[in-house]
């Protein structure tokens, strides 16, 4: 399992996540089946919104996930990524 973890200057946080495994057979010129991988992200705070994407298939979100600290992912072997909106500061008075 392959990751990078960024933050945006937004505060946004992204993790792309792969699975680094052969995926095609060149003898046999055939795609093989990779499982995805489970795993579970947990995070330190509840994220008001957690957004999946697969960039190889679509710029569009794969999924929407609201007010959750944790997500079981299915990692494959290309790339996911998971954009983390951070919670809003509170202002105290």
């Amino acid at each position: 399992m392959h990751h990078t973890f960024l933050q945006k200057r937004d505060g946004a946080f992204w993790l792309a996540l792969f699975q680094e495994a052969a995926s095609y057979d060149a003898k046999t010129r055939r795609n093989l089946e990779v499982p995805p991988a489970t795993v579970t992200l947990t995070l330190p705070w509840t994220a008001p919104e957690i957004r999946l994407f697969r960039p190889n298939d679509s710029a569009e979100p794969t999924e929407r996930i609201a007010a959750s600290s944790e997500v079981k992912l299915a990692v494959p072997d290309e790339v996911l990524v998971v954009e983390i909106k951070p919670p809003q500061p509170t202002i105290r008075k």
